[in-house]
């Protein structure tokens, strides 16, 4: 990816992890904050889930990272880790997210809406990782 790229978007995921790391050090309530980080949460994973779809194996970075964090340097982790990272979130905020406040907001039904888009693209990628194995195609007819 180039620089130029927004799929490949680690600012934004470091955007993301700083609030979530520093989330428990607000003044609100433990729902406020449980609301905030299942937002934190969905963000993070939408995007996640946009550079799975584009990369496949992708560094999974849990919190923000400084300029000389070895994790800069990492290897990518593998789909597997990355796709169950993702639904862990997604569940979590599918659980804790607070109440629909009203347009343009992420609620209950838009979380569960990721949640199903999710499964049909890792279930998708199985059937033909399947495929290929049973030998039924070739891995270059996809």
């Amino acid at each position: 990816a180039t620089d130029e790229s927004k799929d490949w978007d680690y600012d934004y995921i470091r955007r993301v992890n700083l609030m979530l790391d520093n989330i428990d050090h607000s003044e609100m309530s433990e729902t406020e904050r449980e609301h905030w980080r299942s937002v934190g949460y969905f963000f993070r994973s939408y995007k996640y889930f946009q550079m799975l779809s584009r990369f496949g194996d992708i560094p999974w970075v849990e919190n923000a990272l400084k300029e000389d964090s070895p994790e800069l340097y990492g290897k990518r982790d593998s789909r597997d880790l990355v796709a169950s990272n993702i639904l862990s979130n997604l569940k979590y905020a599918e659980t804790h997210i607070g109440a629909d406040d009203g347009k343009n907001t992420i609620g209950i039904s838009v979380v569960q809406a990721l949640i199903s888009r999710f499964a049909l693209f890792i279930a998708d990628g199985q059937v033909v990782f399947l495929k290929i194995v049973a030998g039924r195609v070739s891995a270059f007819e996809y």
